[in-house]
């Protein structure tokens, strides 16, 4: 487990850092505790948060990674909270993968059949919430169906630092004001080797060259199931 951004520590770990200090004669160090060097119990204050970083107040960055590996791992698949809410789909937006134009599909306003591109991607709009009120977090997995038939799933497990720059290509911010949102690519783009795709035919872009109906759906999770979906013709 990682606590970033504290302010100081608790009075031990203080004196066993300190003497670090003294003994290196360095401010930064980076030390590797032996086992049952450092004790610390359930309930136990062993930090205090700060407000260093780009932030707005005191807060704590917490991760839980791989003990070999040091990949950020979810921490929602190891700690237990209380969420009974599901996510939310706020819009949808259609990347034409031929011409490069979009279309936008807003949830309050959306006709269930749409005119599409032979060659579209499709991106969501979409948080998960534990809480009304609350804040608003990511969702866990989504899904996309092409005629009942699952056509695209990723999974938000981890992501190694030294892939966090493929989350560039992944994401899209839409520019219009009034529409403004992060999107998240239900398909893949050139250099992006991010290791969260489970489910992927043809890249997720989807070709329809006829003229028929097809129904589409896109269903977003939260880390215990509660689901949300949109079906579109």
């Amino acid at each position: 487990s990682v606590y970033g951004h504290q302010y100081s520590f608790n009075d031990s770990i203080k004196k066993y850092v300190q003497a670090a200090h003294d003994m290196l004669e360095t401010f930064e160090v980076e030390l590797f505790p032996k086992l049952n060097e450092i004790k610390v119990k359930q309930g136990e204050i062993i930090g205090y948060t700060g407000n260093t970083g780009d932030t707005e107040g005191p807060h704590l960055h917490f991760e839980i990674r791989d003990e070999k590996s040091e990949v950020p791992l979810n921490p929602l698949r190891f700690l237990r909270i209380m969420d009974t809410v599901a996510p939310g789909i706020t819009s949808l937006l259609f990347f034409d993968r031929i011409n490069g134009n979009q279309l936008h599909i807003s949830l309050k306003d959306a006709t269930d059949t749409l005119h599409v591109p032979v060659s579209f991607g499709v991106s969501v709009n979409c948080f998960d919430l534990e809480q009304i009120p609350g804040n608003k977090n990511n969702v866990y997995k989504i899904e996309l169906y092409l005629d009942s038939n699952l056509y695209y799933r990723h999974v938000l497990d981890s992501i190694a630092f030294d892939m966090a720059r493929y989350v560039n290509t992944y994401s899209y911010l839409y520019p219009e004001k009034m529409l403004r949102g992060k999107f998240q690519k239900c398909f893949t783009d050139k250099n992006n080797d991010l290791p969260i795709y489970k489910v992927l035919n043809n890249d997720g872009t989807i070709n329809l060259d006829d003229t028929l109906l097809h129904s589409l759906k896109v269903k977003v999770y939260d880390i215990y199931d509660h689901a949300a979906e949109v079906k579109l013709t």
